[in-house]
């Protein structure tokens, strides 16, 4: 059998042997090779060669038709079991130091009938492909007695030698004679093909189309080649039979190849694809649907086509009326459309105001005004819903008041009037009178709809005749405030105010009454809950009404089931008491003035017989 570890280039190193640069060679014959069973093989090889006298302990080298340089021999070691056909020489290794020595052996020469061919240049040509028996190609001697070589079974006259040149496409074998008979070697499968030749190329139809048509294009087979079509000299993947469908612009040709001859590419066609309009993409700059008076602008007409409203090419078209709004393009190929945009122009509604007055003085009562449609919503300085407030404007002016309404479309419209505010003094009896932030010795007490240079405020504990007073300076405009100090902690008060006005002194407002603490409020401790789902003693029911929630200027109480509830405290959100009630079984309501108070979250607790009751409330 072929040596697996052979290659191209050793099977031509006939002349290589041991003869290259050793320290020493010792070339006595002190070793031999023994041939241990028949030197010609047929059938199973069960002879090995060995060395005389047996190199005990030495280091043994076998190599094969002295193609195997040193130090890379066949196979290593004192015998060679089934030797190959071949001549085989032994070299025993005697010493390595100081320096290398090694005596060669006399070379023997073994036969099989495992004869084995190739060819050394592939199995395909467009010629002359030669084959060899291995053993003696690269020996460059007959081993054999005799050689024949067969195609396809049938012997071929004349080819006696260890070498045939092959010309035509078959199996190859060879038979080879030997003293103990023959050997057929292993098959070999050789291929002649035709050189290609240029072809010329057809196509079924015309070669200039509008994009989505296609041409076949053709030439003729030739039997064992191959093809690939190009375009523009780049190879299209796939394109390997004799025709292809193009669809697309450009050169093509095909390249008809062989294996072992080369390639010759055929005469070209230029197919030229025209390409259908391209549909412009428009888009909004805005939305689509709007109130009369406004408008969109339409963009994307980058191709050149028509918008089918005003004809125009503009690459934008500024659109303010309802319509469906596209592009046109056009060419040889056909035409084709944009996408679509409705625009859709709503109408404005019809807006009108009424109950505002040209003038007013920073104290008058707040007004009430309406506005057509209803529905809208009122804006300026000192609204509040649709309530006008002259004192929240201030003094000033001229404001403007508008009313804007939005219709179901989304369109607005407003009306508008304008209002001056004045300061004159209208020294009217107090109203509003409250009290606020009770404390141990203290509370403050407020007014807010009467206008005067300056207020009287008298105190007194409930049940005596003794009256305390201070004296406030109107700030114009502005509610008025002061702090009682100096009073007695747990203990009733009554308390009225009257406006004190240049040759004119009006009556006292209507008394109010309210109970210091014991102790003064202290800031509470953030509780890790929720007042308003707080364990009660209470009965549910004992709940007075307070409204509304949420609140803006105003609190309004009414006691409702209290019959077993007896003081209302409210605090803000940091545990400081900021209104208090008590003898709640005898008040049946109350007006809170809560102008003063901050916006945010207040909590409000009952204090009863059965324990207490909290929940929430908000100011606006």
């Amino acid at each position: 059998m072929k040596n697996p570890n052979l290659t191209l280039v050793t099977k031509f190193c006939f002349v290589f042997f041991l003869t290259v640069v050793l320290f020493s060679l010792k070339v006595s014959a002190q070793y031999n090779i023994v041939v241990n069973g028949p030197s010609d093989i047929c059938g199973p090889n069960n002879t090995y060669l060995s060395v005389n006298p047996a190199p005990t302990g030495l280091t043994v080298n076998w190599y094969k038709n002295n193609i195997n340089l040193p130090g890379f021999p066949y196979a290593t070691g004192p015998i060679l079991q089934s030797p190959e056909t071949g001549n085989w020489t032994c070299e025993v290794i005697t010493s390595t130091s100081p320096f290398l020595q090694s005596v060669f052996t006399q070379t023997v020469r073994i036969r099989t009938n495992q004869i084995y061919i190739e060819s050394p240049f592939g199995t395909s040509s467009c010629n002359t492909l030669g084959i060899d028996e291995n053993a003696s190609y690269v020996a460059n001697l007959a081993f054999y007695d005799f050689y024949q070589w067969k195609k396809n079974g049938v012997s071929i006259p004349g080819a006696n030698s260890y070498t045939y040149s092959a010309t035509s496409t078959g199996i190859y074998t060879c038979q080879a004679l030997l003293s103990c008979g023959s050997g057929t070697s292993n098959p070999l499968s050789l291929t002649f093909e035709n050189p290609p030749t240029l072809k010329t190329i057809t196509a079924n139809g015309a070669l200039t189309f509008c994009q989505g048509g296609s041409v076949v294009l053709s030439i003729p087979p030739t039997a064992g080649l191959t093809y690939q079509w190009r375009r523009n000299s780049i190879d299209i993947p796939g394109a390997t039979g004799t025709s292809y469908t193009a669809t697309q612009s450009g050169t093509y040709n095909c390249r008809e190849i062989s294996v072992s001859c080369g390639y010759i590419n055929s005469t070209s066609k230029t197919v030229v694809v025209n390409p259908l309009p391209t549909a412009a993409v428009i888009a909004a700059n805005g939305p689509s649907t709007f109130c009369a008076g406004s408008n969109v602008m339409l963009s994307g007409n980058t191709t050149g086509g028509v918008w089918n409203i005003s004809g125009s090419t503009a690459p934008s078209l500024l659109v303010s009326s309802s319509g469906d709004y596209y592009v046109t393009n056009s060419n040889s190929c056909g035409s084709v459309t944009s996408n679509h945009i409705l625009v859709t122009v709503n109408a404005l509604p019809t807006v009108s105001m009424s109950g505002l007055s040209a003038v007013y003085n920073c104290m008058n009562a707040p007004v009430v005004l309406s506005g057509s449609p209803a529905g809208g919503t009122f804006s300026g300085a000192g609204i509040n819903g649709n309530v006008f407030n002259p004192r929240v404007a201030g003094v000033g002016g001229p404001y403007t008041i508008s009313y804007s309404y939005s219709n179901s479309s989304g369109c607005s419209s407003s009306a508008s009037a304008q209002t001056t505010i004045n300061s004159n003094y209208t020294c009217a009896v107090p109203q509003n009178v409250t009290v606020s932030q009770i404390a141990k010795k203290t509370a403050v007490i407020s007014w807010n709809s009467s206008a005067a240079p300056s207020f009287k405020v008298r105190y007194r504990k409930t049940g005596s005749t003794t009256y305390l007073y201070q004296n406030v300076a109107w700030s114009p405009c502005n509610a008025t405030t002061v702090q009682l100090t100096g009073l007695i902690s747990n203990t009733n008060y009554t308390v009225d105010v009257k406006a004190v006005c240049a040759g004119a002194v009006t009556t006292y407002s209507t008394p109010i009454t309210f109970k210091t603490l014991i102790t003064n409020p202290a800031v509470a401790q953030v509780e890790n809950r929720n007042l308003n789902e707080e364990n009660t003693l209470l009965n549910n029911s004992a709940k007075p009404e307070l409204f509304p929630n949420p609140f803006s200027n105003e609190l309004y109480f009414n006691s409702g089931d209290l019959s077993n509830v007896s003081r209302l405290l409210i605090m803000d959100f940091e545990g400081r008491v900021v209104y208090e009630l008590e003898q709640l079984r005898e008040i049946e309501s109350q007006k809170i003035n809560t102008s003063q108070w901050p916006s945010g979250v207040y909590f409000v607790r009952l204090i009863g017989d059965e324990g207490q009751k909290n929940y929430k409330i908000i100011k606006n």
